[in-house]
């Protein structure tokens, strides 16, 4: 199950830099992708796991980071439960990979699982990838375990009305496009990360896991008015 649903109100995808309100209206109700699932009962997040929530991008190696980039840095998005990392040519936004699923933890190890890619990195569409994990304040460290990976990451932090807006912990999440609220989603993955400022949209072929559309960006919250900027596309 994901973490809510949400009904589209206008928006839609638009150039690199373009930016349209709209009003926040978040219901919160529980979908099931598969109707037919039991749900699991509920366990309480460690506290990595919380930690973990937010959007990050790549600053090095351990014991080589440097600084974020002003643009076009490889960011990942972890909501709970979903993640989505993309990249994008800094000088055109246009998206050079993306790839997402699910990410679950045991004490400090994570697992992730690529459900959707596009065709850059399809081939590990399927894969689950094991990796040892610490933070340190605003930078997150993976250790791949029987894979080459050794990442350093650092936070992205909203400003600071978004950070302080009643709905900021409320948006939270991925979200999947269900057209009418109550009724089940459509068999592609259609889905809305959002978290610290920080959004991307994302539409896969339910039959191969291809990425059909992408982009995102940053948002602001004013009280209820939601602001995205579309900063990247494929």
């Amino acid at each position: 199950a994901l973490t809510g649903a949400q009904t589209e109100k206008g928006g839609g995808s638009g150039p690199a830099g373009t930016s349209w309100p709209d009003s926040t209206g978040i219901t919160g109700t529980p979908v099931n992708v598969d109707a037919t699932d039991t749900p699991a009962p509920p366990v309480a997040p460690s506290q990595l796991a919380n930690e973990l929530i937010g959007v990050w991008t790549l600053v090095g190696t351990p014991g080589h980071a440097s600084n974020a980039p002003a643009a076009g840095g490889r960011i990942k998005f972890f909501t709970g439960s979903h993640l989505c990392m993309t990249q994008a040519d800094p000088k055109t936004g246009v998206v050079m990979f993306n790839h997402g699923g699910t990410y679950r933890l045991d004490g400090n190890e994570y697992y992730e699982s690529l459900d959707y890619a596009n065709p850059s990195t399809m081939q590990f569409i399927g894969h689950t990838g094991k990796f040892s994990i610490q933070i340190n304040g605003d930078l997150l460290t993976d250790v791949g375990v029987d894979n080459p990976w050794r990442e350093v990451w650092k936070r992205l932090k909203p400003d600071a009305a978004t950070a302080a807006s009643p709905f900021a912990k409320e948006l939270t999440g991925t979200w999947i496009l269900v057209k009418e609220a109550g009724k089940t989603p459509p068999a592609g993955k259609d889905l809305k990360f959002c978290v610290d400022g920080h959004w991307c949209d994302t539409y896969a072929d339910p039959t191969n896991g291809l990425v059909v559309v992408h982009h995102g960006g940053t948002y602001t919250l004013e009280g209820n008015t939601y602001t995205e900027t579309v900063h990247y596309a494929n």
